[in-house]
């Protein structure tokens, strides 16, 4: 090194109470400097003595690296689409070996550097690394899976505010997996994204509050900064005082609840299709006719048959009822509709078959009976309105319509008549509406009876779910029309909006609308119509910088727009995890199954997402552990 005689490089030094000068002064000195780059480039692998050594842990190193780009890419392949990795064993050549090593040989026949390594290092063992073995690729799906949370959760942190969305189901193995899903900003668009399932913490309110909280404060992820929670209509999760949203609500009373609009809507229709009798019957008559077509594969086909002479080019076969999916409801309603003629024709080819069993014939004959009444008529028409647009329908009181077209369809005018002899009962005040009841006409005292029934509780129904939504509105309603507001209600609106999220936003935020509002016409030709005016103004102050500008209304765009107001994204997931986690994979470790649905799931941060460090520090580690020679 230096060849300099002096105290800190040859004679020594003792005065330590007085070394900082010293220290100093040989630190910026000459001969320490050229020292140091003596030092540098002794270091680098042509001036060692390990030289050799060390050019063939670069090779092997190198070598490591491309076999784990190819192992790497293999595990997003199959990751992504759910598929299973392992087979009944892990052979190479093996037929029955998996995706995994069944890709990886198929690769080899084009790739030189992999048939080598297959070729060299494959069906060695488990004490012979190859990257082969089921250990290694778990270890490597955690790793993918942890650079992707970590992904996500950093973007998280970089929107601010975010707001969570909580559903459980159980699995394939009877677990029950709780789902958290997480709305945010990526620039001017919002995302939403799942994060991880969890296993079975408990059914109550406290304890799915307490598993989300814990998973949040592991991620640092700041419960203050959640402004929005949206779950399904179950007393857990929505309870006033003990279900999940009141809990975090004593965490954060900003974190506003919104009922998921999906299971609302369902409850909505539930409610009026249990509302009376009649419309009960309708629904179980629908699931009847589809047992009856299904139950045997003769009589669907008879069924298919009639449908296919239909002119239309498209026919609607019937669909099976579900309680929580009233999209199935909807395609069941409209499949008796265009298809009525038809399935009567079918029930009646039956019933008149006389190689057909008794029984057989006695059922089509009754649902024949059901369906050539024009009640069911009726309500197969007014459900098909009511299902397909729900409480968009400006038509729904429109009675006459719907009777004239179950007339037609039904090639019947006649109400079903009472054949019951009325008895002599004592009359008070209570049997007023029976008494008047008894004066109506058939076609009266149906709609009286059924008809106005379910209209009326589809309208109390949707009254009572909408105003679970009332305080999101009171607080952020006014940015949907801001361009149509005066420069008053501008000002009350923001000035209420700043009251409730104070630490957030300044009293500043009137003025920035007023400006902002004169600034909106010049950049519409720039954006199309279908969006929403939220999401127009936010890319506005996105695209065009206006972010420092007007920093107050970005704030508050920003809190409204990662509202959740459906748990679909949380239905999508387990739709996935019962994918991945089917009857032949039930044995699945929780970790590895929460995995493999984040790169399933999130497959587009997977490819985007760079996994370069991850396999420079696989194949730096393995490196090491081949025996060199020299």
């Amino acid at each position: 090194m230096s060849t300099q005689n002096n105290k800190l490089s040859r004679e020594g030094f003792n005065d330590w109470k007085h070394a900082s000068d010293r220290l100093y002064d040989h630190e910026i000195s000459k001969t320490h400097l050229e020292s140091v780059m003596s030092l540098v480039q002794r270091g680098k692998v042509t001036g060692r003595i390990d030289q050799e050594l060390a050019m063939q842990e670069l090779q092997q190193i190198e070598y490591w690296r491309k076999i784990l780009r190819i192992i790497v890419s293999t595990i997003k392949f199959i990751a992504e689409r759910g598929l299973a990795f392992r087979g009944d064993n892990e052979i190479v050549g093996s037929p029955r070996n998996g995706n995994f090593l069944g890709i990886l040989e198929l690769l080899a026949e084009y790739e030189l550097i992999l048939a080598t390594h297959l070729k060299e290092h494959a069906n060695k063992g488990s004490d012979h690394v190859n990257y082969l073995l089921s250990t290694i690729c778990e270890e490597l799906i955690r790793c993918m899976g942890d650079k992707v949370l970590t992904e996500i959760v950093s973007r998280i942190k970089k929107s601010k505010y975010y707001s969570v969305s909580v559903d459980s189901t159980p699995d394939e193995s009877h677990i029950d997996q709780l789902t958290i899903v997480v709305r945010y900003m990526e620039g001017s668009t919002p995302k939403e994204r799942f994060l991880t399932f969890l296993p079975n913490c408990g059914h109550t309110g406290e304890a799915t509050a307490n598993a989300l909280l814990k998973f949040l404060g592991d991620h640092q992820i700041d419960i203050m900064d959640c402004r929005g929670q949206s779950y399904d209509n179950a007393a857990n999760m929505s309870g006033k005082y003990r279900g999940m949203q009141a809990l975090i609500l004593e965490k954060n009373h900003l974190s506003a609840f919104v009922p998921c609009c999906g299971h609302s809507l369902n409850l909505v229709g539930k409610a009026a299709a249990n509302s009376c009798s009649s419309a009960a019957q309708f629904f179980d008559f629908m699931q009847d006719l589809y047992t009856f077509f299904t139950a045997s594969t003769e009589r669907y086909q008879i069924l298919i048959e009639k449908l296919s002479k239909k002119k239309s080019v498209q026919f609607y076969v019937l669909k099976k009822l579900s309680d929580t999916r009233w999209s199935c409801r909807a395609e069941a309603t409209k499949a008796i509709v265009e298809g009525y003629s038809e399935i009567e024709e079918a029930l009646t080819s039956i019933s008149s078959d006389i190689e057909q069993k008794d029984i057989v014939r006695n059922e089509a004959t009754h649902l024949l009976q059901k369906m050539s009444s024009l009640e069911t008529a009726l309500f197969a028409t007014f459900w098909n309105d009511i299902l397909e647009r729900f409480n968009a329908t400006n038509k729904i009181n429109d009675f006459d319509k719907y009777e004239e077209a179950a007339k037609k369809i039904s090639h019947n005018d006649q109400y079903l008549q009472s054949r019951t002899r009325a008895r002599n009962v004592r009359f008070n005040l209570l049997d007023y509406a029976k008494a008047q009841d008894a004066n109506l006409s058939p076609k009266e005292k149906y709609k009286v009876s059924a008809f106005i029934p379910v209209i009326d509780q589809l309208c109390v129904s949707l009254t009572e779910r909408l105003y679970a939504y009332e305080a999101v509105r009171s607080r952020f309603g006014f940015l949907n029309h801001i361009e149509k507001m005066d420069v008053e209600n501008l000002h009350a609106s923001a000035e209420a909006l700043v009251k409730v999220y104070e630490d957030d936003l300044e009293p500043s935020l009137g003025n920035e609308l007023v400006q902002f509002v004169s600034l909106i016409d010049a950049y519409k030709k720039d954006y199309g119509k279908d969006r929403s005016p939220e999401l127009f103004y936010y890319q506005i102050l996105e695209d065009q910088n206006f972010r420092a500008t007007f920093p107050n209304i970005e704030i508050a765009l920003r809190m409204y727009l990662v509202l959740m107001v459906s748990n679909c994204t949380g239905e999508r997931s387990f739709s996935k995890m019962k994918i991945i986690k089917n009857r032949l994979r039930t044995t699945m470790g929780q970790n590895h199954l929460s995995k493999l649905s984040l790169l399933s799931i999130e497959s587009d941060l997977l490819r985007e997402l760079d996994f370069s460090e991850l396999i420079n520090d696989f194949s730096a580690k393995k490196a090491r552990k081949v025996p060199f020679t020299i």
